[in-house]
């Protein structure tokens, strides 16, 4: 993305796309990445691999904070970045915890189909939706990038609202069933961890 772009009719210069991005990551959330970011160190530690913490702006999942793997892996997430949709943990995660009205809506909008194995079909989505309600788990198995899988899990303020998502981003030959629990109960147990510093308290399960 550009910080600047030239309008072919003026032959001047305006603000690009980059600048919108950069709004998104200074406004009001320096508070929520400096306590989130040790949950996210200790996670890197624990699974070796990339974390990111995203928010919701005007409707989309945006990266917020990243720590990035010292193990070999291209990433394609940035602070700043719209991550895709439903066709990411984060995406799914926000409109998983919506008011039932909200996730119909949501649903029945068209899906981007941006690899061979992103889901799209309001059925499956509405499904995965559920999983996600029950189990505070989001997968994503090569549906936003090729050879990039993810898992994610949601972050909930004192009120229980989901104000954030944490997730563990993993090159697909590192993200074997092994792998993947591990990552899995690390990130959930992160998210957790940080839900409750920030106030959060599901209390006893009947």
């Amino acid at each position: 993305m550009s910080f600047l772009v030239r309008d072919s009719t003026t032959n001047r210069y305006r603000l690009g796309p980059a600048t919108l991005a950069m709004t998104y990551v200074s406004t009001d959330n320096s508070e929520l990445v400096e306590q989130a970011h040790p949950f996210l160190t200790a996670l890197v530690e624990e699974t070796g691999e990339s974390v990111t913490l995203a928010i919701e702006v005007d409707g989309s999942p945006v990266c917020i904070d990243l720590i990035n793997t010292t193990r070999p892996f291209q990433r394609q997430t940035a602070p700043g970045r719209i991550t895709g949709g439903l066709a990411s943990v984060q995406g799914k995660i926000f409109a998983a915890f919506k008011p039932r009205e909200e996730r119909e809506a949501i649903l029945s909008r068209p899906q981007a189909r941006l690899t061979p194995y992103t889901i799209t079909e309001p059925d499956a989505l509405t499904q995965e939706l559920d999983r996600i309600r029950e189990t505070d788990l989001a997968y994503d198995m090569e549906g936003l990038y090729m050879s990039t899988c993810a898992v994610g899990s949601p972050v909930r303020d004192q009120m229980g609202k989901v104000v954030a998502a944490i997730a563990v981003v993993v090159p697909t030959g590192r993200f074997g069933p092994k792998e993947r629990d591990l990552c899995a109960h690390s990130v959930k147990k992160a998210a957790d961890s940080l839900s409750a510093y920030l106030g959060w308290n599901e209390g006893p399960k009947a």
